[in-house]
């Protein structure tokens, strides 16, 4: 006999991963998890009869001898099931998304991967065997994805569970219903919930990190804690969150993270729990919210990798030029190195710093021959060493700038500028730790953060373009300018479509990168200098435009 089952407490995510199971093991019984969640109860009450779903209270698992598991490897969370785990002629099939631990079950057959759900694990197998799925098993199954993903949006979300979306709704997943029971309205009783968490949240900042920990008592349990939770997200918009709620003699735990260095699965697994690097729970047994608290903080102050400093993204080549030099030599300088903004100095000492537009506008009134020290600004913005990227962005943002000398001991040592901090972003978003970024400066090192894009260009470019690209690339590195694609170029390619349209920016003067680049090509050159902008025309008509 063959059964398949699931962690009690089920979700959508396990309830979608038994019927999907069922689909690949059409003769196994599904077994209905004990205490579903709330709205998966609401779910069941309206769909059930479609749902062949045995009680596990009353099913006989003595004659069992194939168990499928689906969306957990803990022998703890199985229920009833667990009596069968330890049994040699009882033959174990895993499908599962959870990071290992050391208390996992031992499976004769395992499909697991870190992606966003369970369900997307099973719908490959199903793609692969061609099976047919109902409009309501593709709906109840885009419900696990969307509801253990955050609708696509949380960082353990992948294109393997963006891909099993698309297939669902080919196979008439209909996304109202999966809207409803998502994205569902507040009880009175919860919404007075959200407000005592909203009042009980404290932040501080550990290792560089901002961390919210919101802690209440009630009288009973909060089956829909999660979903509270990720209402306060949305209301206060935390990075991290752990939000605790006492009832007698336990405390109730929900984390969340939106950022890759700090992983909340780390944390709960310390305290008996489990769950994935953004999302994770558990059940607590410490006497008061405060020693749960204190608990919690030691381990985050032990777990959270540091934040990206000022000096790992900083450029330590700073064009610094004294005040007494003339605003023509500032401004020549300024051409001869491409860049915008120019920090002054005295006596080693940073004083000010002056633009190109600072200094075009002295010239235009005929002050070339001034001292830059009159039209420089002297509210210099500066971050040190050890600032975090963090507050560099915050810093950009409040002030309106685009860079920030780095001093250390009052020594300038490096800038930092928007294209630093964008990718910084990037290494974010590949989960790569500082510690390492630190130790890896190498190209291959770099190769490996950012995605080629050079076999989707070959792929969807035609060749006289992609080599156009390749072209325009030496010139700008021969003539030391940065020029970026961008645009629907960009967001196409990264889609895999086609686009033959060229956009491009460029760091500094655009019009003299495209005097150059006319020179180079033999293009028929339009520059708009009220705009800063030029557009290059080929022979055969096709245009390229620079700003």
């Amino acid at each position: 006999m063959e059964v398949i089952v699931t962690h009690s407490g089920g979700d959508f995510d396990s309830l979608a991963s038994l019927v999907a199971a069922k689909k690949l093991y059409p003769k196994a019984s599904m077994i209905m998890p004990q205490s579903p969640e709330k709205q998966v109860r609401k779910f069941l009450s309206l769909y059930q009869n479609a749902f062949d779903f045995k009680d596990e209270r009353l099913f006989n698992f003595d004659k069992v001898n194939r168990l499928i598991i689906v969306d957990t490897r803990l022998k703890r969370r199985l229920g009833k099931a667990q009596s069968i785990v330890d049994r040699k002629d009882v033959e174990i099939h895993i499908y599962d998304h959870h990071p290992r631990t050391e208390k996992d079950i031992q499976a004769d057959q395992e499909i697991s991967k870190e992606i966003g759900a369970t369900v997307t694990i099973l719908i490959n197998e199903i793609k692969k065997q061609k099976i047919r799925i109902t409009p309501l098993e593709a709906t109840l199954m885009c419900l696990g994805i969307y509801e253990d993903t955050g609708s696509l949006t949380f960082r353990t979300t992948t294109r393997e569970d963006i891909d099993a979306v698309s297939f669902l709704v080919s196979q008439g997943a209909d996304l109202t219903v999966v809207s409803h029971y998502l994205n569902r309205q507040l009880t009175k009783e919860e919404l007075s919930i959200l407000v005592k968490l909203i009042q009980k949240t404290e932040t501080q900042t550990i290792n560089g990190v901002s961390v919210a920990i919101s802690s209440i008592e009630y009288d009973r349990y909060i089956p829909d804690l999660a979903l509270l939770t990720h209402r306060l997200i949305d209301i206060e918009n935390f990075n991290v969150i752990f939000v605790l709620a006492k009832i007698d003699s336990k405390i109730q735990l929900i984390a969340r993270s939106s950022i890759p260095n700090v992983d909340v699965n780390k944390i709960t697994a310390c305290l008996g729990g489990g769950g994935h690097p953004s999302a994770a729970s558990c059940i607590l047994r410490e006497k008061s919210l405060k020693q749960a608290k204190d608990k919690i903080i030691r381990l985050l102050k032990e777990n959270i990798k540091p934040q990206l400093l000022a000096e790992d993204i900083m450029n330590k080549d700073v064009r610094v030029t004294d005040e007494l030099q003339t605003v023509n030599k500032v401004k020549r300088d300024m051409i001869r190195y491409n860049i915008s903004q120019m920090l002054i100095s005295s006596k080693g000492k940073i004083t000010g710093i002056v633009t190109r537009g600072d200094l075009d506008k002295a010239i235009y009134h005929g002050f070339g021959h001034s001292k830059v020290k009159g039209y420089m600004n002297r509210r210099v913005i500066s971050v040190n060493e050890k600032t975090p990227v963090s507050d560099i962005k915050k810093i950009f943002f409040e002030n309106n700038i685009g860079r920030v000398p780095v001093l250390k001991n009052n020594k300038l040592v490096g800038i930092v500028t928007r294209d630093d901090i964008i990718g910084s972003r990037l290494k974010e978003q590949v989960k790569m730790a500082p510690h390492l970024y630190r130790q890896k400066k190498s190209p291959q090192a770099l190769n490996a953060i950012f995605e080629d894009l050079t076999p989707k260009m070959k792929k969807n470019m035609p060749k006289k373009i992609f080599n156009l690209l390749k072209k325009i690339g030496r010139i700008a590195d021969n003539y030391q300018f940065r020029v970026y694609a961008v645009g629907g170029m960009v967001r196409d390619l990264i889609l895999d479509y086609e686009n033959l349209d060229i956009d491009l920016v460029v760091e500094g003067e655009a019009i003299k990168f495209a005097q150059i680049l006319s020179e180079k090509i033999r293009g028929r050159l339009v520059t708009y200098h009220r705009f800063g902008t030029a557009v290059l025309f080929m022979s055969d008509g096709f245009r390229i435009d620079l700003a």
